[in-house]
């Protein structure tokens, strides 16, 4: 992302057959518009459904499609647009790897085209905030329940 700012993220992944899990993911993010003194705070919610063809567990490749909506916040002390918020809604077909490290890390690489399908529109610049299009990712995941287990079995 081109703007300045920080954020967070959750997500929880479940399996719910072998080959399919479920991931629902939440987001908060504040950070620089492309208006002089205006921020904006938003809190987004996606939910993505994924198959792993090689893999009974939830790891190595993974197809993944899902939507989600972004709520986005206006502030500061700049010129603001009318309606101080926005609200988006984008789908998402991803493609993935995850690799384990030492049974209590995973990294996932991945890649994603992200489709505006519903947008308020009150920020005349709001694609240059949600950076619609293609996406690389790059997360890890560290098992602290795993490492007690190993702890508990010496």
């Amino acid at each position: 992302m081109r703007n300045h700012g920080w954020g967070l993220g959750l997500n929880y992944e479940k399996k719910i057959a072998d080959y399919l899990s479920v991931k629902g993911n939440l987001g908060h993010m504040t950070h620089l518009t492309g208006l002089r003194d205006v921020y904006n705070t938003t809190v987004s919610i996606s939910l993505f459904l994924n198959y792993y063809p090689s893999s009974s567990g939830l790891d190595k490749l993974y197809i993944s499609a899902g939507n989600g909506c972004e709520f986005m916040n206006y502030f500061g002390s700049g010129e603001l647009p009318n309606t101080a918020r926005d609200t988006l809604i984008h789908i998402t077909p991803q493609l993935g790897w995850k690799f384990n490290l030492f049974e209590i890390i995973v990294i996932d690489l991945s890649s994603g085209y992200k489709f505006i399908v519903a947008n308020t529109g009150n920020y005349r610049d709001i694609k240059d905030l949600v950076n619609p299009g293609l996406r690389f990712g790059l997360n890890f995941s560290v098992f602290f329940s795993r490492l007690k287990k190993e702890e508990a079995d010496e």
